[in-house]
């Protein structure tokens, strides 16, 4: 047996049935634990299984006619950071590495070389195109090379999703 790890299921964009099918569908290919909400626990579960567990949000959503937003996350294992995945209608998929909540994580390395490209902009010229620069123009460069590492647009948009889900949503439609 391989390196287990837990995973998370967030999902947006459904209703209470929905939640009970894909509740259904996720128990019987791997064994969750629900936590209410749209969201799912799966313990102790193969690490690298990202992939599959995405494979099979992507058939629910085609069963269900339903092209409802998800996020599934793998916890870090040992030195390793967690991985994510997740589609939203209208941005598509996005992942990358993460921490223990799902939130993405980005390397030092990747902002340093950041960093490093910004400076020898402010220096006067493009590293790449050798044109002359001005500090407006590196900042706003920098600014959306850090948005796209960041994921920032995708990250916006889960969240204002999630701002959309609230409980008493749910619970309204359960009475």
């Amino acid at each position: 047996m391989g390196d287990r790890t837990s995973y998370t299921i967030a999902v947006a964009g459904t209703d209470q049935a929905e939640d009970a099918y894909i509740s259904r569908r996720l128990y019987d290919a791997i064994e969750t634990e629900e936590s209410g909400d749209g969201a799912w626990v799966i313990y102790e579960h193969s690490v690298g299984a990202l992939d599959e567990i995405a494979e099979i949000l992507n058939e629910v959503q085609r069963d269900l006619d339903n092209a409802f937003a998800f996020r599934v996350w793998e916890d870090p294992k040992y030195e390793w950071d967690g991985q994510w995945a997740g589609w939203i209608p209208g941005l598509g998929t996005s992942g990358g590495l993460c921490d223990g909540n799902g939130s993405t994580h980005v390397e030092v390395s990747e902002l340093r070389k950041l960093a490093d490209e910004a400076r020898q902009r402010r220096r006067g010229t493009h590293p790449a195109t050798g044109k002359q620069t001005h500090a407006g123009t590196v900042l706003t460069a920098l600014l959306r090379q850090l948005d796209a590492l960041t994921r920032r647009e995708w990250e916006d948009a889960w969240e204002a999703l999630m701002d959309k889900t609230p409980e008493a949503d749910r619970e309204g439609a359960a009475a």
